[in-house]
Parts: C-alpha cells; structure tokens; sequence
C-alpha cells in the first residue's frame, strides 16, 4: 500500500497461498493480484516486469537448512530456480530488489550463481541491521564486490551435479 500511495500504480501482487490472493482482491482491486511459486513465475510472462520486489520470501524457503555456511543441493537448485525466473520475468535493464537480514557473506554468492544481473548492497540499521540486494538485469557485478563475498562462504557458489 505504501507503494501504492506514493505513486506507483501499476502493482502486481504475487504470492503462493490461494488465500492471500483473494483476500488481497477483495482489499485492493485496484491492484493485481495472482497466485504463484516464486520458484517458477509460470503464470508471469517474459520481459513484462520492470521490477521484483522480495521481502523475506527466500528466508522462508531456505528456513529449514541445517548450516548457513553449507546450503544443500535442494537448497541451491531452489535459489537458482527463483533467481532464474525472476530474471526471465524482469524487462532488459529491469530490477531485483531483495529486502533480507541475511548476511551478504551468503547473500551475495547466492546471487552471484544468477548470471544474466548485476549485484549490489545497501546496509541499513545501527544495532540489528537489515541489507538491500539489487540486482540489475544485464548489468556486470563490481569484481571487488564479487571476489571479496565468494572468498567466505564458497558452498553458496559450488556447482551442482
């Protein structure tokens, strides 16, 4: 709603609970509403988004792995099934904004495996912080950014058989 009420009009709400969705249309009409995995997007067309805004929706799909210094192969093939549909469903030139408290020693290599954007991380708060993720679609990742976040946490990059 706040986005809503600052001016952006054209918004497209996605979630997987059927519940959500229809309450949300029945709250806001005014705005889209379509029930989706954000592991797939398969009810969301190529090149139509602008941006994608995620909020805490990959800590949910990531809450029960055991060690966050060696995510598991179930793991890693759901982050590349988001990130690979995200940026099939993102404009040329369009934006991934993730909104975490994850830290970006895991952050980052997470979205390092996404090739086709560019990365960037915003630190906000003074005690408990939180990190905005941008990721630009066919944009280049700042090596310096790049090297020195894959040098800590190398299971988030491993390949996958």
């Amino acid at each position: 709603m706040q986005l809503y009420d600052l001016g952006y009009k054209n918004i497209t709400n996605v979630d997987y609970s059927q519940v959500l969705i229809e309450n949300g249309k029945l709250e806001h009409p005014y705005m889209e509403w379509i029930a989706d995995d954000i592991t797939s997007l398969e009810n969301l067309a190529d090149d139509s988004y602008d941006v994608v805004l995620e909020k805490a929706t990959i800590e949910a799909i990531l809450v029960t792995e055991k060690s966050a210094w060696e995510p598991s192969d179930s793991a890693l093939r759901s982050l590349e099934s988001i990130f690979s549909s995200i940026s099939r469903v993102l404009k040329p030139g369009g934006v991934f904004i993730s909104i975490s408290f994850t830290q970006p020693h895991f952050r980052i290599p997470a979205l390092l495996r996404e090739k086709s954007w560019s990365i960037e991380m915003f630190e906000f708060g003074e005690t408990f912080h939180y990190y905005v993720y941008v990721c630009r679609k066919g944009g280049k990742t700042d090596g310096n950014l790049a090297e020195r976040y894959s040098a800590i946490a190398k299971s988030w990059l491993r390949p996958l058989c």
